[in-house]
């Protein structure tokens, strides 16, 4: 997937960011973010030392913060 690229998805516009390997709204739209792979909205989430990452059912894992 290119970077910037725009997907709708449930009446939400998300933008593919090649950095974090995610889809994200650009706005304060519910959900914040999709996977680029299967499109889910729900994810568990996990933590590291400076990082937290949203793990998707279909195995693709996103960062969600890191510093």
């Amino acid at each position: 997937m290119k970077d910037s690229k725009k997907v709708k998805i449930e009446g939400i516009n998300y933008f593919y960011d090649a950095n974090y390997d995610r889809l994200e709204s650009k706005k304060d739209d519910k959900p914040a973010i999709a996977c680029p792979k299967c499109h889910n909205t729900t994810f568990e989430i996990s933590y590291s030392r400076y990082e937290c990452i949203a793990n998707c059912k279909c195995g693709h894992q996103m960062t969600i913060y890191d510093g």
